[in-house]
């Protein structure tokens, strides 16, 4: 059984639209939408700490590079 825990975020009002937004596309709950982000976030930024690099396959089979800027000082 999964356990969560309830917490408190401060979003502006473009983020909360599109997290309901995203939620309603996809049939998921805002909850769900935002666990799935940071599990997201998580393996990219462990990718990137092992000096990967983050493709993307349009699909027209063009391969492009994500560049993600540093948060780091």
């Amino acid at each position: 059984m999964n356990e969560f825990t309830t917490i408190k975020v401060s979003l502006k009002p473009d983020s909360i639209r599109m997290l309901n937004l995203m939620a309603e596309m996809r049939g998921k709950t805002v909850s769900e939408i935002v666990r799935q982000a940071i599990s997201t976030e998580a393996y990219i930024y462990r990718e990137l700490q092992k000096n990967s690099k983050i493709l993307v396959l349009s699909k027209d089979q063009k391969l492009e590079e994500l560049i993600f800027k540093s948060s780091e000082s």
